[in-house]
């Protein structure tokens, strides 16, 4: 007998989060239901994968004793007592193993508790651990007919015209000699299609690989997506068909460029050391702010808004945000009093140049250095007397000290701060409660002032993309990327803005390059990218029509 530890560090139910927020160290820190439901997801599969692996180490497959042992000592503890949901648990780990590992241990697993293989949960990951071994190897006679006959199954019953089940049965197919089965399958999905992609490239069958990713572009914009695995899918065609390169890898770059592709460093790695390879130039690189490529010094297309996309962008904004039907969305986030009183402050005040995040700007200057004062030239001041406070008048000081017409939003909890009242001779301020979310407030002020308005703050709120219509996602983005001031802590000065990247900031071609932006692995590690954030990190690529052999 052995015994699993089952100990969750934050294995709590989740709450609703807290009412009040008194200080943004506070707010900063805190996580939402999501978040919090995701961390303990992770945590709840830690374990399972921690008494699956420990277990394995002593016997390459488990017997049905041993499983039955690992499932008792797991469903000790309360939040593995759901059969459905530890089963799931349990094949996301054998996912996770050798294909041959995963796969013996699974039919154990299966036959352990008497599990039906015609049950869909248990038919969707035998399906995918199938289809994993014979990414490596190749299956049995029977094993791949087993599969076939699966996925026929699901096809002659329609399950496979549920979304999440349709990438299922063409990743099954496609395991198997009848993988053409899958390219009559209705209602293609963004999975779907990369997965016949991927096929087709294996395949040397490129054509109908561009036939499928045509395909791609018929989905909505948010399914719009071309995979990673795809990409280096891609990149292995063109070691093995260098020939075909000058002509698919610009059809490649251009079809990227169309889906607006920031690429992952590992998936980048792969493609541009293919392509030099073969010849091609490609070199890792560096764009600074003024938009210049170090490599190739070409300077990035410009991304400007155009004066009607504004109005357009704007009149959608503020229609949805406080229109008729859509008051529940920004009542939400404050109150019906406290929302009048708001705009009746940037009717009589704006409109502004600058709309500042007081909170997003203060809290960074008191993170900065406990002594921050020193280091702004601040009067002098002890901690405790808030140096949030002294940094925030600072920046509005040297803001309007440049003719800039400033509106700080915070919350009430600022009143107590001192410099409030020199803020306030200096500034239009107007503070939240501290139940309320100020930024839709920040977003609405923007808009409202007008096309030369900026925001300040290094929070991008990429959530309100919900006030606007999806068709205008693209428009609301760009309109950030180019009124949206980041900031530091200057040396000289109490704050140095972070002008926005006014080019591209995604896969394009200037020229005869490519400049294809890519995440870090250390920023992928981190989550600290998101499609908002300015990529730092570029390729530079130049695809030769003729190369020496």
């Amino acid at each position: 007998m052995f015994t699993i530890s089952t100990n969750i560090k934050h294995f709590v139910r989740l709450r609703p989060m807290q009412p009040a927020i008194f200080s943004y160290s506070k707010f900063a820190k805190l996580k939402s239901n999501d978040e919090r439901a995701a961390e303990l997801q992770k945590q709840r599969y830690n374990v399972v994968h921690t008494a699956i692996t420990s277990a394995l180490k002593k016997q390459k497959c488990l017997p049905a004793s041993e499983w039955k042992l690992i499932v008792t000592e797991l469903q000790k503890n309360p939040e593995f007592r759901n059969e459905n949901t530890l089963n799931k648990l349990v094949f996301t780990v054998l996912l996770s193993l050798r294909p041959n590992d995963s796969l013996q241990n699974a039919r154990t697993f299966i036959e352990s508790f008497g599990l039906k293989y015609e049950d869909l949960g248990i038919r969707r990951f035998i399906i995918q651990l199938y289809a994993k071994k014979a990414s490596v190897e190749k299956l049995t006679e029977a094993e791949e007919q087993q599969l076939i006959d699966w996925c026929n199954d699901l096809i002659a019953r329609e399950f496979y015209i549920l979304s999440e089940m349709h990438s299922i049965v063409v990743m099954g197919l496609c395991a198997t000699k009848e993988w053409r089965k899958a390219l009559d399958l209705a209602k293609p999905s963004s999975s779907s299609l990369n997965i016949l992609a991927r096929k087709t490239l294996h395949q040397n069958e490129i054509e109908s690989t561009w036939k499928i990713l045509t395909n791609l572009t018929h989905l909505s914009k948010s399914y719009q997506h071309l995979a990673s695995k795809t990409i280096v899918a891609f990149a292995k065609y063109f070691e093995n068909n260098r020939e075909e390169i000058p002509q698919n890898a610009e059809k490649l770059l251009t079809f990227c460029e169309r889906l607006q592709t920031v690429f992952d460093e590992p998936t980048l790695r792969v493609l541009t050391s293919a392509l030099y390879k073969s010849g091609h130039e490609a070199k890792i690189t560096n764009v600074d702010y003024s938009g210049v490529c170090r490599n190739c010094n070409s300077n990035l297309q410009a991304v400007r808004i155009a004066n009607k996309d504004f109005i357009t962008l704007q009149n959608e904004f503020l229609n949805n945000v406080v229109g008729k039907g859509q008051a529940n969305i920004i009542y939400q986030k404050t109150t019906p009093e406290e929302w009048q009183a708001f705009e009746r402050t940037i009717k009589e005040n704006g409109p502004f140049d600058i709309v500042m995040d007081g909170l997003n700007v203060s809290y960074l200057a008191n993170q900065q250095n406990i002594h921050v004062a020193d280091k702004l030239a601040f009067t002098k001041f002890k901690h405790k007397q808030k140096p949030c406070a002294f940094a925030l008048a600072n920046v509005v000081s040297q803001l309007t000290a440049e003719g800039k017409r400033v509106l700080v939003v915070g919350r009430k909890h600022m009143n107590r701060w001192p410099k409030m009242n020199a803020i306030r001779q200096m500034a239009t301020v107007f503070l939240v409660d501290d139940i309320s979310k100020d930024d839709i407030f920040l977003l609405y002020a923007a808009l409202y002032s007008g096309p030369n308005s900026y925001i300040l703050s290094n929070d991008y709120m990429r959530q309100h993309k919900f006030a606007i219509g999806q068709q205008f996602d693209a428009l609301f983005k760009k309109w950030q990327q180019e009124h949206w001031y980041g900031f530091t802590i200057g040396t000289d000065k109490p704050i140095e803005l972070v002008k926005p990247m006014a080019f591209k900031m995604y896969s394009h071609k200037i020229g005869d390059f490519w400049h294809l932006p890519f995440k870090t692995n250390a920023e992928i590690e981190s989550k600290t990218w998101n499609q908002y954030d300015q990529p730092k990190n570029w390729a530079c690529v130049r695809i030769k029509q003729n190369v020496e052999k």
